[in-house]
């Protein structure tokens, strides 16, 4: 019986230490005690600080200042893919994903599908009013 006892304490007590490693993987700068849970308003910052999120907003606006139309196309399905990875992500997800999120080092990602659906939006809309000035 003790024996018994003892294995359930420890596999208790390796899980707490799975969740406590799942921020190290997520967000390995991360400090709980002087960083405190990271909000929906503060992962975006998060979220754009990787070079590739920066880039492929950098290659989106390029695509809306510039109106043409193959670059349009392109920001517009990079858009409905980054918005389906995050929203599959966040609901359906990944176990590691969602266990930080309530581990509080990764914020609901609200913010950041919310940025790429109004990308999206534009990158639509200055598609529609490029073809109408192409046809005139």
């Amino acid at each position: 019986m003790r024996a018994w006892l003892f294995s359930i304490a420890a596999l208790l007590g390796s899980a707490g230490l799975a969740l406590a490693e799942v921020c190290d993987k997520e967000r390995p700068s991360w400090n709980r005690s002087s960083d405190g849970p990271v909000s929906m308003w503060i992962e975006p910052v998060f979220f754009f600080s990787n070079w590739l999120a920066l880039a492929m907003l950098v290659m989106i606006m390029f695509a809306l200042a510039s109106g043409r139309r193959w670059l349009l196309i392109t920001a517009a399905f990079a858009c409905i893919g980054m918005i389906s990875v995050l929203v599959l992500e966040w609901t359906d997800g990944f176990e590691i994903h969602l266990a930080s999120i309530r581990e509080g080092c990764v914020g609901e990602p609200h913010l950041v599908i919310a940025i790429f659906s109004v990308l999206l939006a534009a990158s639509v809309f200055r598609l529609g009013t490029s073809r109408r000035q192409q046809s005139e």
